[in-house]
C-alpha cells in the first residue's frame, strides 16, 4: 500500500513543480476548443435549418451575376484603379510634400520674424511717434495758363462709295 501512495503522489508532486501559468494555459485552450465545438455545432444546425429558405436567395444571386460582375468591374475602372494611382503618387511625392511645407513654414517663421524685428526696431529708433510727421500732402488746382488746352475733334465722315452700275 506504501507504493501505491507513493505511486499515487508523484504526478501530483510534478504537477505542482510547473508553473502556474502553465495550468491557466492549459485550462485556457480547453474553454476555446469546446467553444470552437459549441459554434462549430451551431453553424451546422443554422446551415440546415435555413437551407430550404436560402435556396431561392442563391438562385436569384445566380441570375443576377452579370449585374454584380459589371458592377465590381465599374467599380474597379472608375474607383478602385484611380485610388490606387493616386496613392501611389501621393506616395512616392512625399518627401517633396515634406520639403516643400518645411521650406514653406521656415520662410513665414523667417518672414514674420524679420517683420516683428523691423517692427520693434523702428518702435525703439523712432521713439516718439508724434514728433514725426507724415508729410502733408496739398493738392491744388492749377492756374489758366498751365491747364492742358481741350483739343477739339474734327468731325470725320466716312462715305461709303456705290459702285457705280455701267449700261
Amino acid at each position: 500500500m506504501a507504493t501505491a501512495v507513493t505511486a499515487g503522489a508523484s504526478p501530483v508532486v510534478a504537477a505542482s513543480s510547473e508553473p502556474p501559468i502553465v495550468y491557466f494555459l492549459h485550462l485556457l485552450q480547453q474553454v476555446f476548443s469546446a467553444l470552437l465545438a459549441l459554434v462549430s455545432f451551431v453553424a451546422r444546425t443554422a446551415v440546415a435549418i435555413l437551407n430550404p429558405f436560402l435556396s431561392p436567395v442563391s438562385i436569384f444571386l445566380y441570375l443576377l451575376s452579370p449585374v454584380f460582375v459589371l458592377t465590381n468591374i465599374i467599380l474597379d475602372v472608375f474607383v478602385v484603379t484611380p485610388y490606387r494611382i493616386v496613392a501611389w503618387i501621393l506616395h512616392a511625392m512625399y518627401p517633396v510634400y515634406v520639403l516643400v511645407s518645411t521650406a514653406f513654414i521656415c520662410a513665414c517663421v523667417i518672414g514674420l520674424g524679420a517683420r516683428l524685428v523691423i517692427h520693434v526696431a523702428k518702435m525703439v529708433l523712432l521713439r516718439s511717434p508724434s514728433s514725426i510727421q507724415a508729410p502733408s500732402i496739398q493738392v491744388t488746382e492749377p492756374e489758366e495758363d498751365e491747364k492742358p488746352k481741350k483739343k477739339v475733334q474734327k468731325r470725320v465722315s466716312i462715305k461709303e462709295e456705290r459702285p457705280s452700275v455701267y449700261v
